[in-house]
């Protein structure tokens, strides 16, 4: 498995080809799906931790992706912005330069 460089990445759901979206930097905003605009909102700075994990921080307003549950995370849980970073797994698919973001055992979003 290659891992992802640290970088600043467009987030793409693979099966939709939407965005996910920060729409301001208050804690525990909602990240939605959208459209690519090129707005900084919908950029995200992906760094490489020292552990093989990854924080991801919204270039636009700073926030970092959090799972709304934290540790209890679900199937269907939505992903916000705080103040806090968490850490994400990102494991390259077969198919190559595509990954999973990853919290937990729970699979959230492409990076593309």
């Amino acid at each position: 498995m290659v891992p992802l460089d640290t970088g600043r990445y467009v987030i793409t759901n693979h099966k939709y080809r939407n965005v996910p979206i920060l729409p301001d930097a208050n804690n525990q905003t909602d990240i939605v799906a959208g459209t690519q605009e090129g707005e900084p909102s919908e950029l995200w700075n992906i760094d490489l931790l020292s552990n093989g994990f990854y924080q991801i921080r919204n270039y636009g307003h700073h926030s970092f992706a959090n799972s709304e549950y934290n540790t209890r995370s679900s199937p269907g849980d939505s992903v916000i912005g705080g103040i806090r970073p968490q850490q994400w797994k990102i494991i390259e698919m077969t198919t190559k330069g595509d990954y999973w973001c990853v919290y937990s055992t729970i699979s959230i979003f492409f990076v593309y």
